[in-house]
């Protein structure tokens, strides 16, 4: 038991340049060639809160969710759930291609397929960190400071990149053997979107809706990340509680998923 709760730890150790590599290797190329570069990590994030105060505050104004006096208060709380929903939806989405489009790495080279996930869940990470920080940089511009106690929120982020680790290798092993899950996990994660507290505050919804939203880990990460920001009440106890136990449950069974699969991967692919 000890032996296989250690194994994947042992296993991205071991890795740890190849990971390196693979994340700086994917997030660079994916801006090779722009004329901006590297800065479009950080200009994204910047475009899309333009065009969320220009919607929310010119267009539709809305009033009834604004957690602070000022206007671009709505546009930020909008913002700090969709950051945390793109850093899922990324993950996910790509899951049940990772195998398939690296057949020759499963077929001619001994390679540790469970690394493709890890590398694909940190580079999505780096993406939320630097959304993130522009979150911030925003924040303090509107408030005029921000709380140290945001650096609290890292150790509810590291369960959760745990989860989507852990996520990624089940569905990216069993999308080997049934194609059609990429259709599946589209729809899935669309519905996600709304039934996560990502368009609307948690107090708002159904008195259902709120009794069940500690189940999803995302309306967990979330709801605490608005807690550190804009002091909503939220239990961050509870939260911290179950997101390392969502987080470690997940990893360690979807390591266990794919170890069993991922033998007869060369056969069919």
């Amino acid at each position: 038991m000890l032996a296989f709760l250690l194994r994947p730890w042992r296993l991205i150790l071991t890795n740890t340049g190849l990971i390196r590599a693979s994340v700086s290797h994917t997030i660079v190329s994916r801006y090779r060639g722009s004329w901006i570069g590297l800065l479009w990590p950080f200009m994204l994030p910047l475009l899309m809160i333009g065009v969320f105060s220009f919607v929310f505050i010119y267009v539709m104004p809305l009033k009834w969710i604004s957690t602070a006096d000022s206007e671009i208060s709505f546009p930020l709380f909008l913002f700090s759930g969709m950051i945390v929903f793109t850093l899922f939806a990324e993950v996910i989405n790509q899951s049940p291609q990772l195998v398939m489009m690296n057949t020759n790495l499963v077929k001619k080279v001994v390679f540790p397929l469970e690394m493709l996930n890890v590398s694909n869940t940190l580079t999505a990470l780096v993406f939320f960190l630097a959304n993130l920080l522009v979150l911030l940089v925003f924040v303090w511009f509107q408030t005029g400071s921000v709380s140290l106690r945001i650096l609290l929120y890292l150790p509810f982020v590291l369960p959760f990149a745990l989860f989507l680790i852990g996520a990624s290798w089940f569905i990216s092993s069993l999308s080997v053997y049934i194609r059609d899950l990429v259709h599946v996990v589209g729809v899935v994660v669309s519905a996600l979107m709304f039934l996560s507290p990502v368009f609307y505050p948690l107090d708002s919804a159904a008195e259902i809706v709120r009794s069940i939203q500690f189940l999803n880990p995302i309306a967990i990460l979330i709801e605490s990340l608005r807690a550190f920001l804009f002091d909503t009440s939220y239990n961050l106890l509870k939260a911290f509680v179950l997101m390392n136990l969502y987080g470690l449950v997940v990893f360690y069974l979807g390591f266990y998923w794919f170890q069993r699969l991922k033998g007869g991967f060369a056969d069919v692919l």
